[in-house]
């Protein structure tokens, strides 16, 4: 890729934001560095996600929808072990993987 050859950047966590949108003009004013968080942040804010599944439309709706959601879900806390889960996905029950099988183990014994 042009922005490594150009010296842009050597972080293979780091990721190269095409600021037109076209992905095949590759002049490097057209090159944005971005981490892979910001960058995928960038594109949902602007109302499209693009990965291995497809390209996805959000629109400013989704941001609205998901605190709506959170709002009334209320605090929610792990089942297991009663930690703080507000900043998980929308359905998490448990904090981790440790309290998942902990909830696991209990549900199956014999």
């Amino acid at each position: 890729m042009l922005a490594w050859d150009a010296g842009m950047f050597t972080d293979p966590s780091l990721q190269v934001h095409h600021r037109n949108h076209v992905r095949t003009d590759n002049r490097l004013e057209n090159f944005e560095i971005k981490t892979i968080e910001d960058h995928a942040r960038l594109h949902a804010d602007e109302g499209t996600i693009v990965n291995q599944f497809g390209t996805w439309q959000t629109g400013t709706g989704f941001r609205r929808r998901h605190q709506e959601w959170a709002e009334e879900l209320g605090d929610r806390h792990c089942e297991v072990c009663g930690r703080d889960i507000n900043g998980m996905r929308l359905d998490a029950t448990v904090c981790g993987t440790t309290c998942r099988v902990a909830r696991w183990k209990r549900a199956h014994r014999g």
